[in-house]
């Protein structure tokens, strides 16, 4: 397991097959086998990739190995947490660390298992509570921390984005944040955060499941560190990015519901 995080960490090939390490990228990287094209085509496919146009069937993989490389950066660079860096890799695991001491046990005031209720305090217990409300996002209490999907090219000029850029402006400070997709950009107005999920890499292309998670992450990392207690946003990755709403609700409540935090979700 450490092998490939180190190989990861310093963007090395994870196959030991030296042609299949070859190979196998080459072909993610153009969304076709080489083996079945004419030397035109491999040229154009890296061409493009060069410039950023990956195929349609491959940008899914591309940013899963962008995501990969960052998220052990960060974790060696101890930007992440281990909690983070362990959600990111793998989607849905807790890192529940056992706060019981040995003292307390052979007392017998202890809890004997991490999972006992008997040994918690209305303290101790985080509680999550989300909820989907009616009405305009921009009419909830002041206090209240907002968020919604952006391209890294910040350009929101469309949709509910185009209230965002008017109502709180920023536009540069947000750029010279330089987020990359996956990341979150974050604004402070009025005593609340303003998070600027980045999604995707312009605004003409679509976010990924994957994209929307680490950007998710990222937001959570930041309310965790600052006692964020409420967020609303509108139905992110929705609408104009296509994302299924089913799975975008549930994704935010698997990564949110180890907080103790509000999220109102705005539907017109």
């Amino acid at each position: 397991m450490w092998n490939v995080h180190q190989v990861t960490l310093h963007g090395k090939q994870r196959r030991s097959n030296l042609c299949k390490a070859w190979n196998c990228p080459i072909e993610h990287l153009m969304g076709f086998s080489i083996l079945k094209v004419d030397s035109a085509q491999v040229s154009t496919a890296l061409l493009n990739a060069s410039c950023g146009e990956f195929p349609r069937r491959c940008v899914k993989h591309v940013y899963m190995r962008l995501q990969l490389h960052q998220l052990c950066v960060d974790r060696s660079e101890g930007v992440k947490t281990i909690e983070v860096f362990l959600l990111g890799a793998g989607h849905n695991i807790r890192w529940k660390p056992h706060t019981n001491q040995p003292e307390d046990i052979a007392s017998g005031t202890g809890c004997h298992t991490a999972t006992d209720d008997t040994c918690s305090t209305d303290s101790d217990i985080k509680r999550f509570h989300y909820q989907e409300k009616k009405g305009d996002l921009f009419s909830c209490d002041p206090n209240v921390s907002l968020a919604h999907c952006v391209s890294v090219d910040m350009a929101m000029g469309k949709g509910i984005a185009v209230h965002f850029k008017k109502k709180f402006g920023g536009v540069n400070e947000l750029k010279k944040q330089a987020k990359k997709v996956g990341e979150v950009a974050i604004l402070k107005r009025d005593g609340r955060f303003v998070y600027y999920l980045v999604t995707k890499p312009r605004y003409f292309h679509k976010p990924t499941y994957d994209t929307l998670r680490s950007s998710l992450l990222s937001m959570k990392e930041h309310c965790a560190q600052n006692a964020v207690s409420d967020v609303a946003m509108p139905m992110i990755g929705c609408g104009l990015d296509r994302l299924e709403w089913k799975r975008v609700s549930q994704m935010l409540k698997d990564i949110f519901r180890d907080l103790n935090m509000t999220i109102t979700v705005y539907y017109l």
